[in-house]
């Protein structure tokens, strides 16, 4: 299905199609992209496991949704959390009051330290037996901080990945042509591991979003 396009479109759909086996895989989830070669086309990378942590292969799928014919959602399994309170968790705070960076409702960060608080849902715990949720503490090493504050000072932004990794590796060379494959892993598993600082649920991110085959985007409000 590649053989037709232009050269360039052809590089941007084969680098998205490798980005999104290897998010796959490296964080163990499902990862997709829409409109992938056609409009309303997926394409989608399914980890499988086999009793390890870490999975042992991905199976890639590409479908095309239609007005007739919709394909359904893949099921997995993501616990849901329900929030019962009637009033919003206030954010979390300290003896001294901190002008916190705020990213989303969910997320925000502290202005100097190497920290972020993030609502997430606890277990059940009372009596009703649903969810709740509380602000956590999560702390960054000075690369994966590195990285994020980078990220906040583009906000909504699309960043190549050559920027962000020359970002957080100055002292590193990139080639003309892009990040070698040893460069684009040590990026793709740093991201990997802010994510699992800053998402309320990792497996599912919602403010750090990668754009396959161009790089990663931080939203926010």
């Amino acid at each position: 299905m590649l053989d037709n396009l232009h050269a360039v479109e052809h590089k941007y759909l084969l680098a998205a199609f490798i980005d999104v086996a290897a998010e796959a895989l490296t964080e163990g989830r499902l990862a997709t992209q829409t409109n992938w070669g056609q409009q309303n086309q997926m394409l989608s990378a399914i980890p499988f496991f086999d009793g390890a942590d870490t999975p042992e292969c991905v199976l890639l799928t590409i479908t095309k949704a239609s007005i007739s014919n919709t394909i359904p959602p893949i099921p997995i399994s993501i616990p849901v959390a329900s929030i019962p309170p009637s009033t919003p968790p206030q954010p979390f705070i300290t003896e001294n009051t901190i002008n916190w960076i705020y990213i989303g409702k969910d997320l925000q960060i502290h202005p100097e330290q190497p920290i972020v608080q993030v609502r997430r849902a606890t277990d059940s715990s009372n009596r009703t037996g649903l969810d709740t949720v509380a602000w956590q503490i999560e702390e960054l090493t000075y690369l994966e901080e590195k990285l994020l504050r980078y990220m906040h000072l583009h906000l909504n932004e699309t960043q190549q990945a050559e920027d962000l990794f020359l970002a957080v590796w100055p002292d590193d060379e990139v080639d003309r042509v892009g990040l070698r494959p040893d460069q684009k892993d040590r990026l793709r598993r740093l991201v990997f591991n802010v994510r699992k600082h800053v998402e309320p649920t990792p497996r599912t991110p919602l403010y750090l979003q990668t754009a396959h085959g161009m790089g990663y985007t931080l939203y926010g409000s």
